[in-house]
């Protein structure tokens, strides 16, 4: 068995949290065991390393996405109908110059909240790489190994928050599970961008009640023919959303 073999079935999550300390005693043996025997696995875990120790400068801790569950019938649907060659085009065409909700881009059965707040939530973003700090807007140009820094500040009381990742080829990730916050508090979080090529974006998500994943993967199914880059909101109506699209560039 050849060394690329042995590395196949080792996650860029599993490194990350390897590299944060967050994975468990009895993987963490099994990968430093593995890396003894394996040069490429070594460099690798050298290199995630690395990158989260120059993007961790001067940020809050991070906090690694679930690990994605097998793509269902729905995410393979999306797969087929959402991701045309020209999205990575028509994102750029399409971005906001500024984060914010555009609920009159859909029809009146499609609107994803259920009106902005006064005042709004306020959302930060910032994209860290080798060590630089460079403030975002609605579209996010991003590389392999960036690190996406978010601040979320909450402007009414008895809210819950939730922050989700849906890439163009339906894989769902759970950025922040569903949770209680306080009137103006600033919710922190970040993720280490993998080697993924397509977009994604960030849904940040406030209601009144708790957020479940099931509303999320139901609003996907529903939104399924709708290119990433046009999917500002989820088809539920929340409280309020904001959203960002991060695109690769090589």
């Amino acid at each position: 068995m050849t060394s690329l073999e042995n590395t196949e079935t080792i996650s860029r999550l599993e490194l990350e949290q390897w590299a944060s300390g967050t994975l468990s005693d009895e993987r963490t043996a099994f990968l430093e065991a593995r890396r003894l025997h394996d040069p490429d696995l070594s460099a690798r875990m050298d290199r995630v390393q690395a990158e989260i120790r120059s993007a961790s400068i001067g940020m809050p801790a991070l906090r690694l996405p679930e690990e994605s569950a097998a793509p269902s019938f729905w995410a393979q649907l999306w797969a087929q109908l959402v991701r045309p060659p020209a999205l990575l085009a028509v994102g750029i065409a399409l971005a906001l110059a500024l984060i914010a909700v555009r609920p009159g881009l859909l029809d009146d059965d499609y609107v994803g909240t259920r009106g902005v707040m006064n005042p709004p939530m306020q959302l930060e973003v910032v994209r860290v790489r080798n060590g630089v700090v460079a403030p975002q807007d609605a579209l996010i140009q991003a590389q392999q190994g960036d690190r996406i820094q978010y601040a979320v500040s909450v402007p009414a009381p008895d809210l819950h928050m939730a922050v989700y990742n849906l890439q163009d080829n339906g894989a769902l990730q759970v950025y922040l599970e569903s949770r209680p916050v306080k009137m103006l508090e600033t919710v922190e979080g970040a993720v280490i961008l993998d080697d993924y090529q397509g977009s994604e974006r960030i849904f940040f998500v406030l209601d009144d009640a708790p957020i479940t994943r099931v509303q999320i993967e139901g609003a996907i199914q529903k939104a399924y023919q709708s290119p990433l880059a046009d999917l500002d909101v989820l088809p539920v109506r929340f409280i309020e959303q904001r959203s960002v699209l991060i695109v690769k560039a090589p």
